[in-house]
């Protein structure tokens, strides 16, 4: 995580963003907002790319001003193989 003037942060994420495709990261779109989320896949690591206002910010950090952000990069790897997923019954109608 790291605080960005608002100015700054969009170019610097598309960066990010631009480095990831390049390294073989593959965009996924579902659900991403363009000026402020990018989602990426590789194997079973998922990474976003964010930037977050000062309503968003964690408690333990300092207040932005109203000009900064937080630009993150958080990453997690989903291996759901052992874990067993409920039966699920849908009916419609």
């Amino acid at each position: 995580m790291a605080v960005r003037e608002k100015s700054a942060a969009q170019s610097e994420m598309n960066k990010i963003c631009a480095d990831l495709e390049r390294q073989g990261w593959t965009l996924n779109p579902n659900g991403d907002r363009p000026d402020a989320s990018s989602s990426y896949k590789r194997g079973g690591w998922y990474l976003l790319v964010s930037t977050r206002g000062k309503s968003q910010a964690p408690s333990t950090t300092s207040p932005l001003t109203d000009s900064q952000t937080y630009l993150t990069l958080t990453g997690l790897q989903l291996n759901l193989s052992d874990i067993p997923l409920p039966d699920v019954t849908i009916t419609i109608g």
